[in-house]
């Protein structure tokens, strides 16, 4: 299994993805995602096994940290360890990585925050609010995840993503 880079005409399917699996307020909207396409900081990766594309990830190369966007492994793909394998690639090619997780209100929430613990990511104890995609749009309410050591300074992490990530959607 390797990460591979897309090509940025792939992106509609990605989008399309994007959609299906995150509720508006935890993605931007088509036009801005592919604005951001052209930011030298983000890139979007294939999960592809044996030529097939299993999924994706979306980050951003900060300085000192690599967020961790959007994770989807396709529906046909889930159970079967690819997500797994997916974040041990990403682990393998940045240092630093932080994700943001749902609060465990769901039986789904809780297994997908059980899943990045097993796979070495931290829960770090801020309250973190993702800020709004779009105007009008609302906050939500996340869980910060590290990797592979709690932040030592999550506000000022917080701060600098919501800087360079949400600030640059608006």
């Amino acid at each position: 299994m390797k990460l591979i880079e897309i090509d940025h005409e792939e992106f509609d399917g990605i989008f399309a993805e994007m959609e299906k699996n995150f509720i508006p307020d935890e993605r931007r909207d088509h036009a801005d995602a592919k604005r951001v396409l052209n930011n030298p900081a983000y890139h979007v990766f294939h999960v592809v096994k044996d030529g097939e594309k299993m999924g994706f990830i979306t980050v951003w190369c900060l300085d000192g940290v690599t967020f961790g966007e959007h994770f989807v492994i396709y529906e046909r793909f889930r159970g079967a360890g690819v997500g797994a394998r997916a974040l041990a690639l990403l682990q393998q090619k940045f240092d630093h990585i932080v994700l943001e997780v749902e609060h465990p209100e769901t039986p789904m929430q809780a297994r997908r925050l059980a899943f990045y613990k097993r796979n070495g990511f931290c829960e770090n104890d801020y309250p973190y609010l993702q800020p709004a995609y779009r105007k009008g749009g609302r906050e939500v309410p996340l869980i910060l995840m590290s990797y592979p050591a709690p932040l030592e300074d999550p506000a000022a992490v917080a701060s600098h993503i919501r800087r360079e990530v949400y600030e640059s959607a608006n």
